[in-house]
């Protein structure tokens, strides 16, 4: 009995396939419903005349099919099919119409005949395509055709799962900051034995060199080093609003609260006694790159994802978004507004930030939201892609620039009114380790309450321009901060 629930013949000129199928039209004029393929094809159709098309709602197996196109049909399509239909006039064969049927349905697998008996027939196929046929002495289109004439087996179809291959798997890349060459080693070979891309750095300073110049996923960063300690590094990365988007975990030789939390304050993601055992690393660097990783693999497969800026960075995902040529549209929202950007095989089509009436669009947009915190989603949709529409990484270049600017503008401001600063001592003590002699002069200088950058200049023996470029320099490293209600500016 034929498994579907309504077949309906129709042809170019409707009437004229239900004639030809020798079948009476149905009350719908140039129909015919029927319930078995015995109905469909009364006689066979005639011969040069227009051809006889079996629609059904649902799609029929290739026992079917085959048993349709014996008797006499010459295309078995689903209602669907037929919206998209181009038909030809000319004469076909039964393996013809098979294959092209096969062909439409997208076919992959193992069609058999007579299973199980000396004379089994097999015919593979690959997304439609009749890859190989065998039966008895015969092979290829000939052998499925005599397959398909046999009335009094059923084919039997194994569906074969053609594997999609996957996307290769994203390199997270990170940077290992030890001054310790054994241990520095050691790690190194650690991570990379699981998986991850390493740069190693002999101290914080060099560390920044090799950020300034590679993407760096995560860095591992021991606190006690020289040149720049791993405080001072992590107090770099987090003046700048690119870098602070980097995880960092800090590795010491001991293990106290005070400084896990001190670490939690100053934006680290990770505090970790060396102890020896790789395990506690492994585990924190999984977590901490698992959410860039599966935002890689999802633009890689051109999936919708979820996203949190928090986890992952705002100029970081949309420097993602350029790199993949992605087109779709990112839906943001945070408790100040809401925000969308579309993009289009690397250039910005729309970015716009909102706030109850107040709107902006443009760069303007982009900057609310890399300072935003914002979560939402990316969904791949079709985008009208405008040419003179500016490149992403262009804009993302302007924003970073806008919000140097501004940086600089306030630590300008804040170095002219040194009255307004207090020292975190804490800070200042370590810092004091592998300080200058003209940098701990401008420290005991600032203790004394200077009024004016003038006045701190005087008072640490130093010209003007060079306390000027000091006392910078501590700020951005959060040595001097701006007083406030709290004078720590870790917390």
């Amino acid at each position: 009995m034929f498994d579907v629930n309504r077949v309906t013949v129709r042809s170019l000129s409707l009437a004229r396939a239900v004639q030809a199928a020798g079948l009476e039209p149905s009350e719908r004029q140039g129909e015919a419903i029927v319930s078995s393929p015995e109905d469909v094809v009364a006689s066979p159709p005639v011969r040069g005349g227009l051809p006889v098309i079996v629609v059904t709602e649902a799609p029929v197996d290739v026992n079917a099919a085959a048993r349709l196109f014996r008797l006499g049909a010459n295309v078995v399509l689903t209602e669907a099919q037929l919206k998209r239909l181009e038909l030809s006039t000319a004469e076909s064969t039964v393996t013809e119409r098979f294959t092209a049927w096969a062909l439409k349905n997208q076919l992959t697998g193992s069609v058999r005949v007579l299973m199980g008996s000396p004379l089994e027939g097999v015919a593979t196929f690959q997304r439609g395509h009749l890859s190989t046929a065998s039966f008895c002495w015969l092979d290829g289109a000939a052998a499925l055709e005599q397959m398909l004439g046999i009335d009094d087996s059923p084919l039997a179809f194994e569906a074969q799962v053609t594997p999609v291959p996957s996307a290769p798997r994203p390199t997270t890349q990170v940077l290992i900051a030890e001054d310790d060459d054994a241990l520095r080693g050691l790690l190194q070979k650690l991570l990379e034995r699981e998986g991850y891309k390493v740069i190693s750095a002999p101290d914080g300073a060099a560390a920044l060199g090799v950020i300034e110049r590679f993407p760096i996923d995560v860095v591992v960063s021991d606190i006690d080093m020289p040149r720049l300690d791993g405080w001072g590094l992590l107090r770099t990365l987090r003046a700048d609003h690119v870098t602070r988007e980097i995880p960092v975990v800090l590795l010491s030789a001991y293990e106290d609260s005070v400084m896990t939390l001190r670490a939690a304050k100053s934006g680290a993601r990770a505090y970790l006694k060396k102890t020896g055992r790789s395990r506690e690393l492994v585990d924190a660097l999984a977590l901490l790159t698992a959410p860039r990783r599966s935002l890689r693999e999802a633009l890689a497969t051109q999936r919708e994802f979820d996203v949190e800026l928090i986890t992952v960075g705002a100029h970081w995902l949309l420097s993602l978004l350029a790199e993949h040529d992605a087109v779709g549209r990112l839906e943001l929202e945070d408790e100040l507004g809401r925000y969308e950007v579309v993009v289009s095989q690397g250039r910005l089509i729309r970015a716009v930030a909102q706030n109850g009436s107040l709107r902006v669009e443009g760069i303007s947009a982009l900057e609310a939201i890399i300072t935003s915190r914002a979560r939402g989603r990316f969904v791949p949709t079709q985008v009208e892609h405008v040419r003179e529409a500016p490149e992403l990484f262009s804009a993302l270049a302007d924003v970073h620039k806008g919000l140097l600017r501004f940086a600089a503008a306030r630590i300008h401001e804040l170095v002219g009114s040194p009255r307004r600063l207090c020292i975190n001592e804490e800070l200042a003590a370590m810092y004091g380790r592998a300080a200058s002699a003209p940098e701990l002069k401008l420290i005991s200088a600032l203790r004394q309450a200077p009024a004016t950058l003038a006045d701190v200049a005087t008072a640490a023996e130093l010209d003007e321009r060079h306390a000027e470029r000091i006392l910078a320099e501590l700020l951005k490293r959060g040595v001097v901060a701006e007083a406030q209600g709290n004078t720590d500016p870790l917390s």
